[in-house]
């Protein structure tokens, strides 16, 4: 989201092509004080996930970046 007239943060990344796909991902840590979250624009660091655990998800509501869990 953002204000009107303007063009929300990750729509900008897209469409300077500053990065590599069209996606983010989100690490959340279990021991956030052993090892810190961390999100990613462009990529997905597949150490960050077990094997074959990989779901991905239809945006359903663009502006909110929206999914149905």
């Amino acid at each position: 989201m953002a204000q009107p007239g303007q063009i929300p943060f990750f729509d900008q990344l897209m469409k300077h092509k500053a990065v590599k796909h069209d996606l983010f991902a989100f690490y959340l840590s279990y021991s956030p004080k052993k090892e810190p979250s961390e999100i990613t624009f462009g990529f997905y660091d597949p150490n960050r996930f077990v094997k074959n655990s990989l779901t991905w998800h239809k945006v359903v509501h663009p502006v909110f970046f929206a999914i149905d869990l």
